[in-house]
């Protein structure tokens, strides 16, 4: 869906970018950043597994708060409008609590 936009590159770096700043205060998320070479495309499965082996309300917490990373990345590339079509379809299906324009962390 964004690929066409920004590109499997543009996307790859918007999720390794919202991984490096969670990393921080969350260091177990390093792993995924070097889980494989970034030309192979997103270490999904390995994020998966991250987050399954942290307890449930911090896997929770780190999940939405990289979905809203991600979020809040794209629109600094695309704006706010074109952002909220695109993820507009998705957004309840991944973050059904949030509404679309309250993307707190």
């Amino acid at each position: 869906m964004l690929s066409p936009i920004i590109g499997h590159n543009g996307v790859a770096a918007l999720f390794y970018r919202c991984v490096s700043l969670r990393s921080v205060d969350n260091p177990w998320l390093i792993a995924i950043q070097t889980a494989q070479g970034r030309d192979s495309g997103l270490p999904l499965t390995e994020l998966r597994s991250a987050l399954t082996q942290q307890a449930e309300p911090e896997a929770a917490t780190v999940n939405r708060m990289l979905l809203c990373g991600f979020r809040e990345q794209l629109a600094s590339l695309i704006g706010e409008s074109l952002t909220d079509r695109l993820l507009r379809p998705i957004w309840s299906d991944i973050c059904p609590e949030q509404p679309m324009q309250d993307q707190t962390s």
